[in-house]
């Protein structure tokens, strides 16, 4: 018995450290081809389930604010700028299932006027993560609207179709 106990003890010790050594932060993982049938939008997912996804695009935020200013920085390559954002509110209710373990979501974000001047721009990003044994593993951000002006919209099967480009002004609005 106590043999069992020690190596239950030692196999646990080990699994915790393989599972702290995982790299939590790739964002290009796999990519959803044409090919690649996606469900449509699910109202199936249990609230922890959804509720889970929340918890962990706030702690992936959270690890990611700039601590000069805590704003959480995204760098934008169409305009090839950065965003300095506040979490506003993550859409869990949103969260649809890609297949093979993936799923995104809309994220409200606002970049914060530090001048005073103007007015915060509303964004909402697509987050998109993977579940994985220890919880979730976010794989990629894109940037769906700026000012309500969406950069892409989805067809069907949840392939991204770009819309308009628009450029980003200095005072953090759209062209």
């Amino acid at each position: 018995m106590r043999k069992a106990g020690i190596f239950l003890l030692i196999f646990f010790s080990g699994a915790g450290l393989f599972a702290q050594t995982r790299a939590r932060h790739t964002l290009g993982g796999p990519k959803i081809t044409s090919k690649q049938k996606a469900p449509l939008k699910s109202k199936g997912l249990s609230e922890n389930f959804r509720l889970s996804y929340a918890v962990e695009v706030k702690k992936y935020v959270a690890r990611s604010l700039d601590p000069k200013d805590k704003l959480f920085h995204f760098w934008d390559p169409e305009v090839e700028e950065e965003w300095t954002l506040e979490l506003v509110k993550v859409h869990d209710e949103d969260l649809v299932p890609l297949g093979h373990d993936r799923y995104f979501a809309p994220v409200d974000f606002r970049q914060k006027d530090l001048t005073g001047e103007g007015e915060d721009t509303p964004l909402v990003l697509d987050v998109y993560g993977l579940r994985i044994p220890e919880g979730w593993e976010i794989e990629e951000i894109y940037i769906r609207s700026v000012n309500d002006r969406p950069r892409y919209t989805y067809d069907k099967e949840y392939n991204r179709i770009p819309t308009e480009t628009k450029s980003k002004t200095e005072d953090g609005g759209e062209e």
